[in-house]
């Protein structure tokens, strides 16, 4: 059997029920498997979701083809970048924000947030820690300008997943929500990062 034609294959990608984003991953994947000759999964999942409707069963399988083994590169990004980098950007919400609209209340909670202590200034003369020690954070030091559109690429897909029953998985929230401790204290800075990188990581 002939393989179908490659702009034939391109139209039924966008004809699927995905997001942006996902259409964009897949036209790529489905370039280099065309010039593979390797479209046959392609080509089943576009008949069972086209003309059969069978959703729930085939959009995961074609999530799978499209990202299991061809990542696009804001996956390979997010998988690799520090979680400390993504600290300014990432979406975030204190619970006290949620629970009051005192701004003297709020104010005090913030600055008690604040951490005296910097290493920076600690740290002096022959002490002080080389530029390139860290080569990982170096690596992300200088694209803070696109850690922004790698966590709205991020947040696309984990919303198109959550919004899908058919994926049947457990909603958490994308945003850090920092609560306060047992004692009705704000959390230590060390806590807060510990919140960020659990949920990140969680994604």
């Amino acid at each position: 059997m002939l393989q179908p034609s490659y702009k034939s294959l391109q139209r039924q990608l966008r004809r699927l029920p995905l997001p942006t984003n996902a259409i964009k991953d897949g036209s790529a994947v489905l370039k280099h498997r065309y010039k593979l000759g390797k479209t046959k999964i392609f080509e089943t999942i576009f008949t069972q979701i086209l003309q059969y409707e069978k959703y729930h069963k085939s959009i995961p399988l074609l999530l799978d083809a499209i990202y299991k083994d061809s990542k696009p590169k804001w996956y390979r990004d997010f998988i690799n970048i520090p979680y400390m980098q993504v600290k300014k950007d990432w979406p975030t919400m204190h619970i006290i924000d949620e629970l009051t609209k005192d701004t003297k209340t709020i104010s005090m909670y913030h600055e008690k947030l604040q951490s005296p202590f910097r290493l920076v200034d600690h740290v002096k003369g022959k002490d002080k820690v080389k530029k390139n020690a860290f080569p990982i954070f170096t690596k992300y030091s200088d694209q803070t300008s696109s850690v922004p559109r790698l966590i709205n690429d991020v947040e696309k897909a984990y919303k198109f997943l959550m919004n899908e029953s058919i994926f049947n998985l457990t909603k958490h929230p994308f945003e850090v929500i920092h609560l306060p401790t047992k004692m009705g204290t704000p959390e230590h800075p060390v806590g807060l990062d510990t919140n960020l990188r659990d949920t990140v990581t969680l994604h």
